[in-house]
């Protein structure tokens, strides 16, 4: 069974130290209080938290890339026919009809014979989905 695992790109604003941060990609158990959504991440008997966009919260496929990265719903990915005659494919990790899927590509589980390598997500370089659909 996969963890139940979730990332969430933090917001801009330090509140405690009243400053702009730059926003980094928090990864751990998702909980939201009424007003803030959180990503907790216990670590060595402390608990970290971080409040996260909502909009970027993603959960964890339970399945890795080719280079042994987690792919996490909103990734981008280069999808690779294990024969080399298809061309390289770019998708989008979406949940849809209770299962993984690539966009319009069908189940996530159906590319396991295919070299799958994370490009990028759709919140930092939603473009390249953009640009695929274009010369598609």
């Amino acid at each position: 069974m996969r963890p139940a695992k979730y990332r969430g790109l933090t917001h801009s604003w330090d509140e405690k130290n009243k400053c702009n941060t730059k926003p980094f990609w928090a990864y751990g158990y998702y909980s939201y209080d009424g007003s803030h959504h959180w990503i907790m991440n216990p670590v060595k008997g402390e608990r970290r938290a971080s409040i996260v966009d909502p909009e970027t919260v993603g959960q964890f496929t339970g399945l890795y890339d080719k280079n042994d990265k987690e792919i996490y719903e909103s990734d981008i990915l280069q999808i690779i026919s294990p024969d080399l005659t298809t061309e390289h494919l770019l998708g989008q990790v979406i949940w849809d009809f209770m299962s993984w899927q690539i966009n319009d590509g069908g189940m996530l589980d159906s590319f396991k014979t295919f070299d799958l390598e994370i490009i990028d997500n759709i919140y930092e370089n939603p473009e390249l989905l953009e640009a695929n659909n274009e010369s598609s």
